[in-house]
């Protein structure tokens, strides 16, 4: 009995771990082109780098206020499809801070609002866009 508990008890700890996102995800990502349209400028299926793009949103510290009136219109739009969430697309509006060094990110499911540092705005630049900022 005390065999099967355990049993059991890794099955669950194994398949929990193997959660996360599911085969159909898609990352897609747009760069705005002139004041209506955007192109799509990569797009990913890669599991993994859907995963960590995820997770790094999913840690950040939101704001529930925007703290800058962002007074133009985004540089990109992030959108993360999940087709085995509950909660589908999660849609992000992406601007380059006026330096070129730093991403500033409104959540448009939430409407929440970050401010990246330069090494976090390099890091998920890169993994998004598989380029340097």
């Amino acid at each position: 009995m005390k065999k099967l508990t355990i049993l059991l008890l890794v099955l669950t700890i194994v398949g929990c771990s193997q959660q996360g996102v599911g085969n159909n995800s898609a990352l897609t990502f747009y760069e705005r082109i002139d004041d209506t349209s955007f192109y799509l400028m990569k797009e990913r299926k890669d599991e993994g780098a859907i995963q960590d793009i995820i997770n790094f949103l999913s840690n950040i510290e939101w704001e529930s206020n925007r703290i800058k009136a962002l007074n133009k219109e985004p540089n990109y739009r992030l959108i993360i499809k999940e087709n085995d969430s509950e909660i589908g697309n999660v849609e992000f509006d992406v601007w380059i801070s006026s330096d070129g060094n730093a991403l500033e990110i409104i959540n448009r499911n939430t409407d929440k609002y970050i401010q990246l540092s330069k090494e976090e705005s390099s890091f998920l630049y890169n993994k998004i866009s598989g380029k340097e900022l």
